[in-house]
């Protein structure tokens, strides 16, 4: 589900990436019926995010339920039961759900410059695209150099972390995961997430033929 501000460019993600430690973390807090005073508590007391500046703690928790908040409990669930690599690549989609800006990096210049045969990515992609999106975007106009670098760092390293990236340069990576985990975005209904994790044609058409399959049975 998008959040309301889904439409603004917002790089509020900065504060960190894909917060998988810290998520994961805090997840049995955030699915909590009394989640208001244990995240309150967390904060103060740092027991498991283990951030030490109290005010990156409150900025960091600000993200992660923002990003929690704009999936549903079941996803969650869900998330809880695959493992680590499955879970990076969950919070990936994650982000680009929450944040619009993300969404477009990956879906507007890096599915297009995997889909053109490109194997790299280069930083000064996205800073023409910003530029071409002022007018539609207003509030790009307001961020600083500094910022624009940041959000493009940060995007890139979320790509890493999910392994979509080469650690130590831009050259694009594919994955190999089972196919059930990619069959969970078929039956919510968010197939453009498998395109999104440079599955070939073929294997993802491969997936959506063997989950119809199954659901027929």
């Amino acid at each position: 589900m998008i959040n309301m501000t889904y439409n603004t460019y917002s790089g509020s993600f900065v504060a960190g990436a894909l917060l998988h430690n810290e998520i994961t973390a805090v997840l049995p807090l955030l699915m909590n019926s009394n989640r208001e005073s244990l995240i309150t508590q967390e904060i103060e007391q740092n027991n498991y995010i283990h951030i030490q500046a109290k005010s990156s703690r409150k900025r960091v928790m600000a993200e992660i339920i923002k990003r929690f908040d704009n999936e549903t409990i079941d996803f969650w669930r869900h998330y809880q039961t695959l493992d680590r690599q499955e879970q990076l690549v969950m919070l990936l989609y994650v982000s680009l759900d929450t944040y619009k800006l993300l969404f477009d990096f990956h879906v507007e210049i890096t599915m297009a410059n995997w889909a053109e045969g490109k194997t790299s990515l280069q930083e000064n992609y996205f800073q023409v695209f910003l530029n071409n999106k002022t007018l539609e975007h207003p509030e790009l106009n307001k961020w600083t150099d500094k910022t624009v670098h940041k959000c493009i760092s940060v995007y890139l390293t979320m790509l890493r972390q999910a392994g979509l990236l080469g650690i130590n340069n831009k050259k694009f990576k594919q994955i190999s995961l089972r196919d059930d985990f990619y069959e969970y975005f078929i039956q919510i209904k968010e197939i453009w997430f498998l395109d999104a994790c440079f599955l070939s044609r073929k294997k993802r058409d491969s997936i959506i033929n063997n989950y119809l399959m199954k659901v027929k049975k």
